[in-house]
């Protein structure tokens, strides 16, 4: 059983090409965003949020976040982690 192929062990190039072609969500695009921002709303804006509301967006975009991963050092009360080079 060692020696049995994986299912699927490389995307095709045709699958890495729709990959890459996909644009990001505001959601994603504020997250990859605010890891290099020092400000959220700041992050916002650039993610495409409306000036207007981009305290409110990043405030819910986090949130969002937090839900569904609630060890990211992002809990209530802590401090920011410092920013990871991608």
């Amino acid at each position: 059983m060692a020696d049995e192929p994986k299912k699927y062990p490389h995307k095709s190039e045709a699958a890495k090409k729709r990959e890459s072609d996909k644009p990001l969500t505001l959601r994603q695009s504020f997250a990859k965003t605010f890891i290099k921002s020092q400000s959220a709303k700041d992050a916002a804006i650039a993610a495409g949020y409306s000036p207007k509301y981009a305290a409110q967006s990043a405030h819910q975009a986090l949130q969002g976040v937090r839900l569904r991963v609630p060890d990211t050092g992002l809990a209530k009360g802590s401090e920011r982690p410092e920013p990871v080079a991608l």
